[in-house]
């Protein structure tokens, strides 16, 4: 992960890779920064992206996501 830009990587130059999710293209889920829905402000979101660069929330297809970036591995037990 780039320490430039606290991690953020822009959509522009540089997408998260899509792979075969039990029969479903996707991307792994990452923190993503945009407009969820069309009369939301910029604001986080968790989403995956889909073949044709599409980012998917909770809330469906996000209207413009601009940053991603991949989340943290889960916690160690101990």
């Amino acid at each position: 992960m780039t320490k430039e830009n606290n991690g953020w990587i822009k959509c522009s130059e540089e997408l998260p890779k899509v792979f075969d999710h039990n029969g479903v293209e996707r991307s792994d889920v990452v923190m993503c920064f945009g407009i969820d829905e069309p009369d939301d402000d910029e604001t986080y979101v968790l989403a995956y992206m889909i073949q044709g660069n599409r980012f998917y929330g909770f809330n469906g297809e996000c209207t413009k996501i601009t940053h991603w970036q991949p989340l943290p591995q889960p916690p160690k037990e101990g």
